[in-house]
Formats: structure tokens, sequence, C-alpha cells
């Protein structure tokens, strides 16, 4: 064998060896039908400083924790906890603290591995009563890598409106929060 073919030969085998290494965790699990339900979690959502009735630029951070994780397909979990952010909203105020966007989410599982989610939020007042926050998209990085995430908090309207009244503003929200991760082939 000559020192060329050798050498490509090393080459190619190092290369594909460093290829492997960079795939996204989780990659080769990607063909496995996953159904994962967390059922009545807490949320909590903060305002860095404070929301107020003046719009200004505020860092907003969400979590939520699940503690009763249901494993219908794929890999078992049993809790875990959702964050995002703090990503800064410009002239947010006190009427709007439930303002949505795009961001990165990530999920810490009791198992130690995370999932982390690109994501579109939407907000829905259902009859002034409660506002739904969905967040939606796909596992990109980590564990159930190809799947469908989707979390959604719900935020009762009248304890927002009574925080509002608070000349401090609002510095934190509470919702009850539900998770699911999906993907069927």
């Amino acid at each position: 064998m000559s020192t060329l073919t050798r050498r490509l030969g090393v080459w190619l085998s190092k290369s594909l060896f460093c290829a492997a290494l960079v795939a996204p965790a989780g990659a080769v699990l990607a063909a496995e039908p996953v159904s994962v339900i967390c059922e009545l979690g807490t949320s909590t959502r903060t305002f860095s400083p404070a929301a107020t009735m003046t719009p200004r630029d505020i860092d907003v951070t969400t979590s939520s924790a699940f503690s009763n994780c249901l494993t219908v397909l794929g890999q078992v979990v049993l809790n875990g906890n959702v964050t995002t952010g703090p990503y800064e909203r410009t002239g947010l105020t006190c009427s709007n603290p439930l303002a949505t966007g795009a961001g990165e989410a990530t999920i810490t599982w009791n198992t130690g591995e995370f999932s982390k989610f690109d994501y579109t939020s939407v907000d829905v007042s259902v009859a002034g009563l409660t506002t739904v926050v969905t967040y939606a998209g796909t596992v990109l990085h980590g564990k159930y890598y190809g799947a469908t995430a989707t979390w959604t908090i719900v935020y009762t309207t009248a304890l927002l409106n009574l925080a509002c009244m608070n000349p401090a503003g609002v510095s934190s929200l509470g919702g009850v929060a539900q998770l699911t991760i999906t993907r069927v082939l």
C-alpha cells in the first residue's frame, strides 16, 4: 500500500470519527416514536425590572417545573424543568406582560439529560378570564431530537389585573403549565 493511500485512509477514518462526535446529541434516536405528557406543572414568569404601566425594556424569564410526566412511548422520564430567557422585550408594560415571540427553551430531565427546542410562541385570551401562552417547536438538541415540543401555560387574567394595580408593578406571574413531546412515524 502506498504512503499516499495509507495517509488518505487515516485522514478519512479521523474525519468520520470527528463527524460522529459533532453530530447532534440524540440524532441516532431520531426515528424512535415519542409521546411524553407532563401535566399540572407550576410556572413562573419573572420581569426585571418589574412591568409597570410605563413602557420600558424588560428582561423576561419563564420557567416551569413538572413532577408528574407520563411516558407513553420512548425513553422514560418522570419529571423535568423548562426554562427560557432572559429575553429583553422592548416597550413592555403591565397591560401586555405576556407578549410573545421566538426563542429557545431548555428542558432538563430527571435523568440528567436535556432537550433544547427553538420555539414560536403565541398568547390567546380566553373569554377575558385566562390567557394561554403556547410555545411550540422542534427539539434540535439533546434527548428526543427531532420531536415536537409544545409547552403551554395558563395565567389567570384577574390576578394579572390585580397585580397591575400595584404602583411597584409586576415582578412575577404564576401559572399552570403542560408540556408534551411527540413524534410519530
